[in-house]
């Protein structure tokens, strides 16, 4: 059974479609990363799915619903936000903060592994609004995994993480795919994504490339979306 399937999606805002004619389809365990340059349709797409922006036209199936609505896929969805702006006055610790999530409370052993394999176990007393946006964005990452949700959507959200822990937390996402999760990820980094990405879509209004990055019809793609800036270092070795 196909976790997602998209056919023949448009959608926008005010009636100026971001992007047109869309499908893609999903099994489960995958690991996918959506690349593109800026305003091509990547968080409009994630959006869309999460239920925030209504359709132009299309269908989406997801998780078994039709076109859903946040609230249908609430409970089954981690969701990390491209950007997510903190009042640094908040009154909040990441402690306290992370217990806001329904039903963790249940599982106390998994929202430990969690902190530890993302590292936030010493920022549990800090305030939130005071942490560095590194620190924000692996705390954000844990309380999106709180729950073992079968869809884990991740908007950049490893921005402003060191490259060390980026790789331990890419290694960490493709052990949960193992185990059946499906990861999508929004990402500018061609390299991490060439290597660990299975599956790589590229999108530029519509969908340019769907297919496994080491390939030469992706690396034609590259140069074609991003032209000189697409050659790839490999940064974690």
């Amino acid at each position: 059974m196909q976790l997602i399937e998209i056919k023949n999606l448009s959608v926008g805002y005010d009636n100026n479609p971001v992007l047109s004619h869309f499908d893609l389809t999903v099994n489960p365990g995958e690991f996918i990363s959506i690349i593109g340059p800026n305003g091509a349709g990547k968080t409009t797409l994630f959006k869309t799915l999460m239920g925030l922006i209504p359709a132009q036209s299309g269908t989406i199936n997801i998780l078994g619903k039709t076109n859903p609505t946040t609230q249908d896929l609430s409970q089954k969805i981690g969701y990390v936000p491209q950007h997510l702006s903190l009042d640094k006055n908040i009154p909040i610790s990441v402690g306290e903060f992370l217990y806001l999530k329904r039903n963790v409370k249940k599982n106390p052993e998994e929202i430990e592994a969690l902190k530890n394999t993302f590292g936030i176990k010493n920022l549990e007393c800090r305030a939130l609004g005071n942490l560095s946006v590194g620190e924000q964005q692996r705390v954000f990452l844990t309380f999106a995994l709180m729950g073992n949700p079968q869809l884990i959507l991740l908007d950049e959200s490893l921005e402003g993480i060191d490259m060390g822990a980026q790789s331990k937390i890419y290694q960490f996402l493709n052990d949960l795919t193992q185990s059946g999760a499906t990861v999508i990820l929004i990402s500018h980094d061609i390299s991490a994504v060439s290597q660990w990405a299975k599956r790589v879509v590229c999108v530029g209004g519509r969908k340019l490339f769907d297919g496994n990055p080491n390939t030469p019809e992706f690396h034609q793609c590259l140069h074609k979306v991003y032209g000189e800036k697409s050659l790839i270092h490999d940064h974690f070795h």
